[in-house]
């Protein structure tokens, strides 16, 4: 078997996702084993993710100025906007540090569960937000030097 991207190579490893033979510098190139095809449609489903995450946030948020509007006084509607926008954000924040002890909750218990987490998405999501569109940004402009090199 000869490696995907030099021909006449040895194979010393095969790409994690496709099979595809690997030689020894190709192997070593990424964290895990992966050929560049497959590498680079990682990191552009990595980027789909984080721009359907981002642009769901700017559509919630203008969603909530529009439903709230402009009557309440100046920084408001804003505020209001941002922990709509942040309620996903916040919801995906507290799944992270949930513990596995809820699932054996009766209906009543997930029925709080659900309310007492949805309060905390509310709050948590304020933070949570904008600190995941910084990372987001951020992901976001590596992959894209990544595909640049690539």
């Amino acid at each position: 078997m000869e490696c995907i991207q030099h021909p006449n190579t040895n194979v010393a490893g095969t790409c994690g996702t496709c099979n595809a033979g690997l030689c020894s510098s190709c192997f070593q190139y990424y964290t895990i084993p992966s050929c560049v095809q497959c590498f680079q449609s990682d990191i552009s489903s990595v980027k789909g993710k984080h721009v359907k995450r981002l642009v769901g946030a700017g559509v919630g948020y203008l969603v909530a100025l529009f439903l709230f509007g402009f009557s309440a006084p100046m920084p408001w509607p804003f505020l209001i906007a941002l922990c709509f926008a942040g309620i996903p954000a916040g919801w995906r924040s507290l799944t992270k540090i949930t513990p596995d002890v809820f699932l054996f909750l009766p209906l009543i218990g997930w029925v709080i569960y659900f309310g007492v987490k949805a309060v905390l998405a509310v709050i948590v999501g304020v933070v949570a937000l904008p600190i995941y569109a910084i990372k987001a940004f951020r992901e976001i402009s590596m992959v894209n030097k990544m595909l640049a090199e690539g």
